[in-house]
């Protein structure tokens, strides 16, 4: 990955911590899905915490759940 394409996803990767923290919750459920896949079950179940989504390897999958730990 080139240097500009992975500070763009740091950048994005920390608003979304940043946004998540000021839920005031200690876990939120995301679902990754595209229009119209509302009634598919996810493909994949993960726990993960907000540090796993900083990870630079880590990469949201499609029709994913995840329960972050915040």
């Amino acid at each position: 990955m080139d240097p500009e394409r992975a500070a763009t996803d740091r950048y994005n990767k920390e608003a979304l911590i940043n946004l998540l923290r000021t839920s005031g919750e200690n876990a939120i459920e995301l679902y990754g899905v595209w229009d119209g896949d509302f009634a598919e079950p996810p493909e994949v179940k993960e726990v993960i915490t907000a540090e796993t989504i900083l990870d630079p390897r880590f990469r949201f999958r499609e029709r994913a759940f995840y329960e972050v730990s915040i």
